[in-house]
Formats: C-alpha cells, sequence, structure tokens
C-alpha cells in the first residue's frame, strides 16, 4: 500500500502562522502536523509515499529531505500552477500503481487505518471516502450514504439551509488506481467537485467509511489551538516527544524548571526550555523547544513555539507565540492574539484580545496594539515625528490608518466642530483623504473638502472659512512612496506637542467615540481657494508692475498654478524650466527652485 500525503496547502486562514512556511509545516505539539501524518502512515507499515507540493514547496523538502530520517521514503511532485486536490494527486500517476491512500498533510487524524482498508477490500470499492460525525458541518463535504455504506449524495461546504447530513468528508481516500483515469493531466480538477460526483453519475462503488477516531482539519486559528487542547486531553493518540513526569505534565529532554516555578497540569513543556524561579505556567499551555521564561513571568492557555523569550512578570493569556519571539518587562498579550515569528514586545506593550501581529515587528515600550498588525516593522504609540505623521504610502499608512486617525481627531474635537482636508495632487494621496474624511464623519464632526491644495493655501482656508481645524495629505520630497500628514490647529499653524500627545493616546487604545447615524453630516466642497489665497498676495504688494525675468523648477502642477497666477498679474517675465534638458538655466537673471 502507498499514501499520497498532499501538503500544497497555503493557510491563509492561519496567518500570521503561516507567513513563513506552508501549512503542514505549522507546528502541532512541537513538531510539524505533516510529521504526524508521516508517523501515522508508518505505524500502518505504509512507508512509500508521494508528496504534493506547491506552495513554499522548499520548506518541505528541506526538513523532511528523502524521508528516511523518519522511517519513509518520500518521493515530491511539485504542481507548477494549481491543480486541485484531484489534479496534484494526478500529477504523482507514475508513482501509484497499486491501491493507495490519500491524505492531506495539514489535518491531525489517529485513524485506524487498517480497519479503512479492510472496508475497502471488502466492498470491492473503487474508491472509499473516509467520514466523520461532526456538530457543525457547513465547513466541510457532507456525505450520505445507505445502510451498506454506499455514498448515495453529497455536497460540498453546504449552507445550514442545505444541510441534510452530520457526516462529512474528511479528505482521507482509499483509492485504485483506475480513479486515476476520470482526472485530466495539468487541469484544475477537485475530487469533491469534478471526480465523485462522476463516480456516483456511473454509479461505480464508491463507498463512506465512518471513522469513530480523533480528527480534526486545522483550518482556522480557533481549531489551532483546539487540536492542542484535544492532545493536552489525552483525546487522540499521537507520538509526543517528551516524558510524562507525572499526570498531565510532559517535560521534554534538557529541559530546566525551577523549584519555585508553579505548574498546573495539563502542560507541555520542549526540550532545553528554561522556567525560572516565580514562573506561573498555567494549565493548557504548550511551550516549545529552546524557550526562555525569565523570573514572574506567567502564562496561561497559549502556545509558544521555538526559542521565545519572557522576561520578568510578562503576562500571556491565551495567545499563540511564533518562533523568536521576544516579550519584555511587563509585557501582555490576550486571549485570541497571535505574535508572528522575530517579533518584539517592549516594556509594559501590550497585545489586546483578538489582535494578529505579522513577523518582524517591534512594537515599541508602553505601547497597547488594538488593531492587527500586518505592515511596517515598527509600532510606537509616537505616531508624530518632528513634523506631523511621516510614513510610508500603503504600508505605514493606509487607509485603515488615516481613517482611524480621522475618528481621533474627529473625538477630541468639539462636537460641533469643522475640520477641513486637503492633499497633494497624487492618486494615492486622494485615496487616502476619502478614507479620512469617512473616519471624521463617523465621530460627528462637519468636514469641509478643500480638494487638492498646497499646505500655504490650506493653512489660509483654514482662517478664511473659520475653521476648528484641519488635516493636510502631502507628499514627502523625492521619496514618491512616502508622505506627510500635518495637523492643523484653528489659526492653520501645526498643533503643538501637547495635542500630539492627546492624539497618540487616543489613537493607540482606539478610544474614540463614534457617532449615531443620524449625526453623520455630508462633507462641504469648498471651491479652489488657491485664488483667493493668490489674490491676497497680490493685495499686500505694493508695486502693480515688476520688470523681473524669472525662471521657475517646481515640480507641483499646484505651485506652477499660484506662482503662474501671481507674476502674471504682476507683468513678470518669467518660464518654467526643466533643469535637465536647459543646460543654461543657472545664467538666468533671476531663478527660483521650488
Amino acid at each position: 500500500m502507498k499514501a499520497v500525503i498532499m501538503a500544497g496547502g497555503e493557510g491563509s486562514r492561519l496567518r500570521p502562522l503561516t507567513c513563513n512556511r506552508p501549512k503542514p509545516m505549522v507546528p502541532i505539539a512541537n513538531k510539524p502536523v505533516m510529521e504526524h501524518i508521516i508517523e501515522l502512515l508508518k505505524k500502518y507499515g505504509i512507508k512509500d509515499i508521494a508528496v504534493t507540493l506547491q506552495y513554499m514547496p522548499e520548506i518541505i523538502k528541506d526538513y523532511f529531505g528523502d524521508g528516511s530520517e523518519f522511517g519513509v521514503n518520500l518521493n515530491y511532485y511539485t504542481e507548477e500552477v494549481p491543480l486541485g486536490t484531484a489534479g496534484s494527486v494526478k500529477n504523482a500517476e507514475e508513482f501509484l500503481d497499486e491501491p493507495f491512500i490519500v491524505i492531506s498533510g495539514d489535518a491531525l487524524t489517529d485513524i485506524d487505518l487498517d480497519k479503512a482498508l479492510e472496508f475497502h477490500r471488502n466492498r470491492e470499492a473503487v474508491a472509499t471516502l473516509v467520514l466523520k460525525k461532526v456538530e457543525s458541518p457547513i465547513e466541510y463535504g457532507v456525505v450520505v450514504t445507505d445502510k451498506t455504506g454506499k455514498i448515495t449524495r453529497f455536497l460540498e461546504k453546504p449552507s445550514w439551509g442545505e444541510v441534510f447530513s452530520d457526516t462529512v468528508n474528511t479528505g482521507i481516500y482509499v483509492l485504485n488506481p483506475e480513479i486515476l483515469g476520470y482526472i485530466k493531466p495539468n487541469q484544475m480538477f477537485d475530487f469533491s467537485k469534478d471526480v465523485f460526483p462522476e463516480l456516483l453519475k456511473e454509479n461505480r462503488p464508491m463507498f463512506g467509511f465512518v471513522t469513530e477516531n480523533y480528527w480534526c482539519d486545522i483550518g482556522d486559528l480557533e481549531a489551532y489551538v483546539t487540536v492542542h487542547n484535544d492532545i493536552l486531553d489525552k483525546k487522540v493518540d499521537i507520538k509526543i516527544d517528551a516524558k510524562e513526569v507525572r499526570q498531565g505534565v510532559w517535560i521534554g529532554e534538557g529541559a530546566v524548571i525551577s523549584r519555585e516555578a508553579s505548574i498546573k497540569p495539563p502542560v507541555f513543556i520542549g526540550k532545553n526550555t528554561i522556567i525560572r524561579d516565580g514562573c506561573n505556567i498555567g494549565s493548557y499551555t504548550v511551550i516549545g523547544d529552546h524557550n526562555h521564561l525569565f523570573e514572574g513571568s506567567s502564562v496561561k492557555r497559549s502556545i509558544f513555539w521555538k526559542g521565545c523569550i519572557l522576561k520578568g512578570r510578562s503576562q500571556i493569556r491565551g495567545s499563540v507565540f511564533c518562533n523568536k519571539v521576544q516579550a519584555n518587562a511587563r509585557a501582555s498579550a490576550f486571549e485570541g492574539s497571535v505574535i508572528g515569528d522575530n517579533c518584539i514586545l517592549g516594556k509594559s506593550a501590550s497585545v489586546r484580545p483578538g489582535v494578529k501581529v505579522w513577523p518582524n515587528k517591534n512594537i515599541d515600550s508602553d505601547t497597547d496594539v488594538c488593531s492587527n498588525l500586518v505592515w511596517g516593522s515598527r509600532f510606537s504609540k509616537n505616531i508624530f515625528g518632528n513634523r506631523g505623521i511621516l510614513g510610508e504610502i500603503n504600508v505605514d499608512i493606509t487607509p485603515e490608518f488615516v481613517s482611524r486617525l480621522g475618528a481621533t481627531y474627529g473625538s477630541i474635537c468639539m462636537k460641533d466642530s469643522k475640520i477641513g482636508v486637503s492633499c497633494d495632487d497624487v492618486d494615492a494621496l486622494k485615496m487616502l483623504k476619502n478614507s479620512l474624511i469617512s473616519g471624521l464623519l463617523s465621530a460627528g464632526v462637519e468636514v469641509y473638502d478643500i480638494g487638492t491644495a498646497l499646505l500655504p493655501v490650506v493653512r489660509s482656508a483654514i482662517r478664511f472659512y473659520n475653521l476648528s481645524g484641519g488635516i493636510h495629505i502631502s507628499a514627502s520630497g523625492q521619496d514618491q512612496d512616502m508622505l506627510v500628514i500635518d495637523m492643523l490647529n484653528k489659526s492653520g499653524s501645526n498643533i503643538d506637542r501637547g495635542e500630539e500627545r492627546k492624539i497618540e493616546n487616543t489613537f493607540v487604545r482606539e478610544d474614540f467615540v463614534r457617532c449615531s447615524a443620524n449625526e453623520i453630516k455630508s462633507a462641504v466642497t469648498i471651491p479652489d481657494h488657491s485664488i483667493f489665497y493668490s489674490q491676497d498676495i497680490l493685495n499686500s504688494v505694493q508695486a502693480k508692475e515688476h520688470n523681473f525675468k524669472v525662471a521657475l523648477i517646481a515640480k507641483s502642477d499646484l505651485v506652477k498654478k499660484v506662482v503662474e497666477r501671481i507674476l502674471g498679474e504682476l507683468k513678470c517675465d518669467y518660464a518654467f524650466i526643466n533643469p535637465k534638458l536647459d543646460s543654461n538655466y543657472k545664467k538666468r537673471k533671476v531663478c527660483f527652485q521650488i
């Protein structure tokens, strides 16, 4: 008997666990879930195994090699393009010259394969599907069988209104080689959608074997946590590389645990992990290899991978830490949070419940992370720099970020405040301006849309229209991907540091209030204020005519528009030049670069 492990899964619903690895390589009880599947196959004497790959295939190949280290013979078949469940198996057709088992590399099970094989042979089936009764069948393919076990009907991922059975397809199949004839080569083909309906249509012998053994599809983060709890409760029979030193306490080789530490079972502690004095390890905690928990740190119902460091008095509750996460003194993470590889939580930093932090993030001290942290490399409670808020477009500064910023600014303003909003004439900045307006409106303030304008024009508009403040988004210097957000007060000046701190504290804590639906106002559109701005400058000029000859270098069309209007009214002789094309521009009588 041979086997096929389908290991091409990307695991998008498991992110950030799968940011740096394919789904079959996500660790369960300190080893990749696919390793548990290999151990299951080996237990039943199945050692010739094909592995179908697609997403990050080299990670799987590098870890398992030819399989000899694990006592099996592995043959890899990589899809250049996605082929579906059946198409990926068809890719290994040359290897499959006898009845074979197909099993997923990203689900945990202790199914009795001998019983499934015997069932298949006794019924002379072409295909046997391993089935399992579940409480919520809507995430799986629902299957109905008759009294003999022959499949009579199935439906892939039904809605509640379509559910006609609680018996679902586990994705584990026993198949005869002839079934490969139903699969077209190099095409997207799925067992449940394409192959099995055709077998049913032709009334071929296709049966369902209902297993009583454990099976869990690790499809999302909730299932990932649940499967660890089930392991600690001994609901699944798998090999754990640790010794059960007392009831419900598994300790790996080389682990050092202080006698002054509190361990409440069930708990798993991996190899070479150090747990120091005063640590409190609560029940349903899984700690992988080479972790270091310093004095007074406390962990409950959490999962740690490898190489994590918890400094003194850090508190982790119901969280998942990936590889090499460091939580500094008094840092905390709460229920449902996930911290990706190589992240650092600064002193007294806190990750709120349900928040996901993508890999390689540095969270500053005393920072409260309230929403998912995907882009950028650093998260700080200090969002303001020397001038306004500086960041990279769609990396540090996203539509979600500016919407929250708008809601924050609107929340700290008086209820009947009028806020002006503007941006440079760049499409990406216009997108962010629209998100900013949405955030402000959600806080109940009245928004004046100044449109595309120069920052000096915006300062003038705030004073002219007697607005309470304003926000302007402008491009930052030479780098087209960077922007600056200026927060302005009622006089058009940048807000002071005290107001910046108030915005930062409210923004980081997400302590802003949304208004009711009937309090949301329409944005007021302000016509081109640069005309008034230009005229105001001209009114302050005593002489009405000048004989200046002016050469101007200006990248911004908005700048050109204002300057052209002013110089034209003053009867100046002017020209806009491109220094890259005009080698004599330095010889002009007067030259301004704007």
